[in-house]
């Protein structure tokens, strides 16, 4: 039985959802996926997501609202200010009936005044709340919990689609098995997994399984292992002192060259510049 340890997200009591302002200099954060609504607005700097199969180029002042359950990566291409809202699946069945039958969609109209007037003021919204949260005047969760729930509102009202229960099976079988692969990847990822391992899991032969996984994932299933075992290489070349070969050792990354060249590829450096690179960063940036 795989136990599950997919992203718990940790509420501030009191606003009741998590929000955060942090700068993030080029950092991968792997496929994850958690039960709630996630907002991500860039204040300053560029961020790459993926969401499902899908890739998003993020700048400064846009947005990307990612639904319950979908998985999704990101990577900021530069030194960047994130801005993270993410309200707990409770709080959307609470507000919203029907919720497990909706997702959010801003770009789905067809009327492309009617999408601009929308952005913007989901835009205004986004940078509202940041506002609020960084002026932290007494009483200030009255004031975020309002915009808050205007947010939501507008969501409901012009974001939304509703999907049928036919396709919200089909969804979740798909989710289910994708689920169990990451969550599976995070756990053990540091140690021998083959495709044998991987297809055996949700209980798929080997060739359908790569067919399954390359579909849903926009990726082969090493090409993500290998994500998941750079991205935590990542932060130890940045974050300690510890030699490259002692820190591959440690994440089971085994081949020295194809690490220096995916390292290569995403960061355009060698790790030992990177390391140098983040340190002067840090510097600028306390």
């Amino acid at each position: 039985m795989v136990h599950h340890v997919h992203e718990n997200v940790v509420i501030q009591p009191d606003i009741q959802v998590r929000f955060l302002i942090y700068e993030d200099n080029s950092l991968l954060i792997t496929n994850h996926w958690h039960n709630s609504l996630e907002i991500l607005y860039i204040k300053y700097g560029k961020m790459d997501v993926w969401v499902n199969d899908n890739l998003y180029h993020l700048a400064k002042d846009d947005y990307i609202i990612i639904n319950s359950r979908d998985i999704h990566m990101t990577k900021c291409l530069e030194a960047s200010v994130i801005q993270l809202l993410q309200i707990p699946y409770t709080i959307l069945e609470a507000k919203i009936p029907g919720i497990d039958y909706m997702r959010f969609e801003p770009d789905f109209c067809n009327d492309n005044n009617k999408k601009i007037f929308i952005s913007a003021q989901i835009t205004k919204l986004l940078s509202e709340l940041g506002e609020i949260y960084e002026a932290n005047e007494i009483g200030y969760p009255l004031k975020f919990t309002s915009v808050l729930f205007n947010l939501l509102f507008l969501l409901v009202k012009d974001c939304r689609i509703d999907i049928s229960s036919t396709v919200k099976i089909k969804n979740d079988i798909h989710r289910k098995r994708l689920m169990l692969i990451i969550d599976y990847v995070k756990e053990h990822y540091a140690e021998p997994i083959t495709l044998k391992n991987a297809a055996a899991l949700v209980s798929l032969n080997q060739e359908y399984f790569c067919r399954f996984f390359k579909k849903n994932m926009g990726t082969t299933f090493l090409d993500y292992l290998n994500e998941e075992r750079m991205s935590h290489i990542y932060r130890d070349v940045i974050d300690t002192n510890n030699s490259i070969t002692q820190i591959l050792d440690t994440h089971g990354f085994t081949n020295y060259k194809l690490f220096i060249r995916m390292f290569r590829e995403k960061y355009g450096c060698t790790p030992i510049k990177k390391r140098k690179q983040s340190t002067s960063f840090s510097s600028q940036t306390i």
